[in-house]
């Protein structure tokens, strides 16, 4: 497992960014992370960047508590512990036969969890799982998905430009409402319910 960490800057926030976190999709999202590391960005605190946390274990869902079991989810468990990040972003890709199971608007109903929100170019995102909430309390937590053939790379780079780039997670939020303003919105007050709901637990 490779890890990429850089500090720079004034900030003293912590940005986790993690990709290929079960299955075969690090084939897919690694060179994407990779291509990040290699970015002309003015890194703004730190950045710990994992391009790839699974090599080829069996696909468990992240929404399973099985998963936390598997090497690649407790991998991811001791990461979040480790370097208990302000900012936590994790970037998936999906099938697109899975694509309206993703955008489901009453997936919260049957699943416990907000829909993901569609961006550009089949990108989509969303709050991250309350499982990682509870094992530390972001002040922003993402997920972002990308089909697992070609297309939406160039999003994703955007995104994590702005997320490197920027030290504060409201201001994060700010410059990426300028684009995605309904979207950002639902992930704002998705977000907050997560952390209260995590709270109270």
């Amino acid at each position: 497992m490779k890890i990429y960490r850089c500090v720079s800057g004034n900030s003293k926030v912590v940005k986790l960014i993690v990709g290929g976190l079960h299955g075969n999709e690090g084939r897919i999202i690694g060179p994407i992370l990779e291509r990040l590391k290699h970015m002309n960005l003015k890194v703004n605190g730190e950045v710990i960047l994992i391009p790839r946390i699974s090599y080829g274990e069996k696909y468990i869902s992240t929404l399973s508590r099985k998963y936390y079991r598997t090497k690649a989810g407790r991998k991811l468990l001791k990461l979040v512990e480790v370097f208990k990040p302000n900012i936590y972003v994790e970037i998936h890709c999906y099938r697109r036969s899975a694509y309206e199971k993703l955008v489901d608007p009453f997936r919260r109903f049957s699943m416990g969890i907000p829909p993901l929100l569609s961006l550009d170019d089949g990108v989509l995102i969303g709050a991250a799982l309350p499982q990682l909430f509870k094992t530390h309390m972001f002040d922003l937590g993402l997920v972002i998905e990308k089909t697992c053939k070609r297309g939406g790379e160039e999003t994703i780079l955007s995104i994590l430009k702005i997320i490197v780039e920027i030290s504060e997670y409201l201001e994060i939020l700010s410059k990426l409402s300028l684009k995605y303003p309904q979207q950002i919105s639902k992930i704002v007050a998705y977000h907050s319910l997560i952390k209260s709901k995590t709270r109270n637990m």
